[in-house]
């Protein structure tokens, strides 16, 4: 009779292998090669092509792909929870239907068209040197035009889209005017003074998410000096938020609050986007592998009680 054999420690590495260049395998047909590093008590942290993959604790934090506007600015994108973030402000200066936004420098003119309800932008604290880092402000009149000023894919967030973030961050915020956390904004802040001012507090940009402060550009506000007069630069970040009318989001730089107000819509205010729930085709944008990334990670056991990020 043959005896039966019994699994050494070299079969059994080989079968380790074997599962292994199995995930490769499975990895390497979407986009690219795969790599991991592991070490006792580290994080576990890959990359499978542009699919970027961090996974620690009972957390995933992932970059998206790039996205692309009209004018071919190009934006780094981040999933936080099940939603995907543009990571840095917008700059386009034209609709998706190629027609232009009008510029507007002065501060009268600023005014006559919120006034008026024209769209508008302008440059950060009145200085083009800005656009790079801080991108551009829009009145709402910009933000809320039919022909969308969003990379294809992706839209102005709602008071909704703005609430399922800061609920993945710890937050609890309630519908409506008010403080919704006292810790969130510290949380999609960038860390540091390079551009907050200090103290910049509770900021951990622990999510990627990296608000900066670019402040704001009033209008209707009741006469001179402050008519198309910056505000806020260094010191608070403004988003638009759009459901049935146009909407705030404010950051600080002296608290980790942060805070949701009904707003003048002819002020200046910054715009992040956030993608559709199924992005269209976007000139730089690929489409992302979520159901193999979140296999990948269940496969580390990384999901158990899942908090995504």
């Amino acid at each position: 009779m043959t005896k039966k054999r019994q699994p050494t420690d070299n079969s059994l590495m080989m079968v380790a292998v074997v599962a292994i260049v199995a995930i490769f395998v499975l990895v390497t047909s979407v986009d690219g090669g795969l790599s991991f590093s592991f070490g006792e008590g580290e994080n576990v942290v890959g990359q499978a092509g542009k699919m970027n993959i961090k996974l620690t604790d009972n957390v995933v934090n992932s970059p998206g792909s790039p996205v692309c506007d009209i004018e071919g600015n190009e934006y780094q994108t981040v999933w936080i929870g099940d939603q995907l973030w543009m990571a840095e402000n917008l700059k386009t200066k034209q609709y998706n239907d190629g027609s232009y936004i009008s510029y507007v420098v002065n501060g009268d003119d600023w005014e006559d068209y919120a006034v008026n309800s024209f769209a508008a932008y302008c440059d950060v604290n009145g200085s083009s040197d800005n656009f790079e880092t801080y991108g551009l402000l829009y009145n709402a009149f910009a933000v809320t035009d039919e022909r969308g000023i969003c990379p294809i894919g992706f839209h102005v967030p709602s008071e909704d889209d703005w609430m399922e973030l800061v609920s993945s961050v710890g937050g609890n915020p309630s519908p409506g005017s008010g403080y919704w956390s006292e810790t969130a904004g510290g949380i999609l802040k960038e860390m540091g003074t390079d551009h907050w001012n200090s103290p910049n507090t509770l900021a951990t940009n622990n999510v990627g998410f990296t608000a900066l402060p670019a402040g704001t550009r009033s209008a209707q506000s009741g006469g001179a000096p402050y008519i198309g007069h910056f505000s806020g630069f260094g010191e608070v970040a403004w988003f638009w938020s759009l459901t049935n009318q146009a909407w705030t989001i404010m950051l600080y730089s002296y608290s980790g609050q942060i805070h949701y107000s009904i707003y003048i819509p002819g002020r200046g205010q910054s715009v992040r986007c956030v993608a559709n729930e199924e992005p269209s085709s976007n000139s730089c944008y690929e489409p992302y592998n979520y159901n193999l990334y979140l296999e990948m990670a269940d496969y580390f056991g990384c999901l158990q009680d899942a908090q995504i990020l």
